[in-house]
C-alpha cells in the first residue's frame, strides 16, 4: 500500500532529499535528452536536473500568483517516511485547471502497482487540464493514464488529457545559475 500527498506549501527537508535522490537514479528518464548512465556526462545531467528539481521544490507555496509550483508525493504508507515516487506539475498562471506536468518518478521497485495512477489523480484534483511531454516508448503508459498524443517538442512527444492545450503560460525556472555555480563546474572537471 502507498500514501498519496500533495504539497501546496513547504516540503519537509527529508522529503526533498530523498526526491533529489530518486531523480538521481531516474535521470534517463527525466532528462530531454535521455542521457544513459554509459554516457560520461552521466554525472553532470546527474547533478543539474537534481539541482533543478530542488529548486522547484523550494518555491512551493512562495510565489503562487507569478509562478505556482505543486508537488504529490507517493510514501510507502501513511508514516510518510520513505518517498518511492513523485510529480512535480506547474499550474497555468491564468488557468489555475489547468497544468503542465514536468516531472515523474516511481521507484523501479514499486512500479506496476498503481502508483503512477495514484499520483495522477491527485494532480487532476487540483488541475484537471494537464499537458506532458514524454519520450515515444513511454506514450502508452500516458495513454493508458487517459492522455492522448496532440503532437512533438524537439525530442519529446506531446500528451494531453483533453483534445488540445491550454492557451496560457506556466513559470518555469531560470536554470543557467545551475551550469555557472562551482559544484556544476568541479563536476565538469572530473567527468569531461
Amino acid at each position: 500500500m502507498h500514501d498519496i500527498v500533495t504539497y501546496t506549501d513547504s516540503v519537509p527537508d527529508t522529503v526533498s532529499v530523498q526526491i533529489g535522490q530518486l531523480t538521481k537514479q531516474n535521470v534517463s528518464d527525466l532528462s530531454m535528452l535521455g542521457v544513459p548512465p554509459s554516457n560520461a556526462s552521466y554525472p553532470l545531467y546527474q547533478y543539474a536536473l537534481s539541482t533543478e528539481i530542488l529548486m522547484y521544490i523550494s518555491r512551493i507555496g512562495k510565489f503562487e500568483q507569478e509562478a505556482p509550483v505543486r508537488l504529490v508525493v507517493a510514501f510507502t504508507d501513511d508514516a510518510q517516511k520513505t518517498v518511492i515516487g513523485f510529480v512535480l506539475y506547474l499550474p497555468v498562471i491564468k488557468d489555475r485547471k489547468a497544468c503542465g506536468l514536468t516531472y515523474m518518478a516511481v521507484d523501479s521497485g514499486h512500479r506496476r502497482k498503481g502508483i503512477a495512477r495514484d499520483m495522477m489523480a491527485a494532480v487532476a484534483e487540483d488541475c484537471p487540464h494537464i499537458e506532458l511531454t514524454c519520450f515515444i516508448n513511454k506514450v502508452p503508459v500516458y495513454e493508458s493514464l487517459g492522455f492522448h498524443v496532440i503532437g512533438y517538442r524537439d525530442t519529446q512527444i506531446v500528451l494531453n488529457n483533453r483534445t488540445d492545450s491550454s492557451t496560457g503560460e506556466m513559470a518555469a525556472l531560470w536554470t543557467d545559475p545551475i551550469f555557472q555555480s562551482s559544484e556544476f563546474m568541479q563536476s565538469k572537471s572530473k567527468c569531461c
